[in-house]
């Protein structure tokens, strides 16, 4: 259930809107001004940190791949497959697949040409004709389909899009993920998400209660299941428990702090750069790509806008030499750590925080258990162990300790507004 079309052989190649500000491809009112969190950017980002940036930060196009257009195509077939009873005739379906196929040309979808498309074409016919043997007769819609979730937890908003959730009854449920690749190894991580966030999204319970009739106050993800269409082969696996939820949450959260940290180093290997789209950005193949030819068809405007371009980043460079000149004037002004001022309209606030970063997660936590608070924190994300260290409850040496394990230092954060004038 990959939320962008990440993974070879997923069902999915959800691309929502890019908005600034939220290192993702997803809607800004959806984001609430938190970082906007999927499966397919944790995987990304431990794949190659420098890829992450890449896509999400920098928002560079990647080229489009065969196999994310075969599965979602499939995907909407699949969809189409279980919205009724009785389910469409075959013939029906696919007809639904074909049209959806022909929404794109054989080179937005990806391919090298019309006969490997056909082929593909073809092969998802067969497919979902294999599908529709086995699941005719079924007597029993699913309960949701394509479900989309947004969840808040610790300071993250999280997305998942399940295929397809089975309600068992009691408040248990099913969770299936369809794949058109073939079986393989795959990342638990993926499925722990999807268990982690299903168990805390309300609108799933007012959902069960509206097309069920079933008022429970938590639904238990009973147990998830990969469904490789192609092959009709099902692999089951059981519901995690509290351990190995928490443990990955831990990961999950790790990932997140050193996105917000800007840590996008480069992290070369064979299975990260066989099929990647940047490498004409990256340093590690620098010097493997031709420089660009000159445009000389583009005439006086691409040279006007290149100069204005140079232009802009040289006044950019010098701005931020002379932010970063102010910021050291500012410093010995500081007093009790807040500098305010308003004049002509406009009103400055601006602080100079403390900035703790820790490399030893495990101490850190080791430390807080110790000390009696770690259920203080919820979660030890940075900004919940700077909490922790101004809370009066928590004693000095314990403080010190903790601050002793990170490596400090100090940023000066501003607020800016002008009065508009009427």
């Amino acid at each position: 259930m990959s939320e962008d079309g990440l993974f070879q052989g997923s069902m999915f190649e959800k691309k929502p809107a890019a908005t600034a500000g939220d290192g993702g491809r997803f809607p800004k009112s959806r984001a609430g001004g938190k970082f906007l969190f999927s499966y397919s950017k944790m995987s990304m980002y431990r794949e190659c940190p420098l890829k992450y940036k890449f896509k999400y930060v920098d928002k560079l196009p990647e080229k489009p791949k065969s196999y994310f257009a075969l599965g979602h195509s499939v995907h909407k077939a699949l969809e189409f497959f279980h919205s009724r009873l009785p389910v469409p005739p075959i013939e029906e379906l696919k007809s639904s697949f074909e049209q959806d196929w022909k929404l794109k040309t054989f080179l937005e979808k990806g391919y090298a040409d019309e006969e490997k498309e056909r082929q593909d074409l073809e092969k998802g016919k067969k497919i979902l004709e294999r599908y529709h043997a086995r699941h005719g007769e079924e007597t029993k819609l699913p309960f949701l389909c394509e479900y989309t979730a947004y969840v808040d937890v610790d300071g993250v908003r999280v997305i998942t899009i399940a295929d397809k959730i089975e309600y068992l009854g009691g408040g248990r449920i099913k969770i299936v993920d369809y794949k058109t690749g073939k079986p393989g190894k795959r990342n638990s991580d993926q499925l722990y998400l999807y268990q982690k966030i299903a168990e805390l999204d309300p609108v799933l319970r007012e959902k069960a209660a509206e097309k069920l009739g079933e008022k429970v106050k938590k639904l238990v993800v009973d147990g998830m299941l990969y469904y490789y269409v192609e092959t009709l082969k099902e692999v089951a696996f059981e519901r995690a428990g509290d351990k190995e939820i928490g443990e990955f949450w831990e990961r999950a959260l790790g990932v997140v702090e050193n996105i917000n940290s800007a840590k996008f180093e480069a992290n070369p290997g064979e299975f990260q750069c066989n099929f990647c789209d940047f490498k004409a950005g990256c340093p590690v193949f620098e010097g493997a790509f031709p420089s660009p030819k000159k445009n000389v068809s583009a005439g006086g405007e691409l040279e006007e806008t290149a100069l204005r371009y140079a232009e802009l980043q040289e006044k950019l460079k010098a701005v931020k030499s002379e932010i970063s000149d102010c910021e050291k004037k500012l410093e010995k002004f500081f007093r009790d750590g807040v500098i305010s001022l308003e004049k002509d309209g406009l009103k400055l606030k601006i602080e100079k925080k403390e900035k703790l970063e820790f490399r030893d997660r495990e101490r850190i936590i080791g430390l807080l258990k110790e000390g009696g608070v770690y259920e203080k924190t919820l979660k030890p994300t940075v900004q919940a162990i700077m909490d922790l260290l101004k809370d009066p409850e928590v004693g000095e040496e314990l403080k010190k300790e903790i601050k002793s394990s990170a490596s400090v230092s100090w940023q000066i954060v501003s607020e800016i507004s002008r009065k508009k004038e009427l």
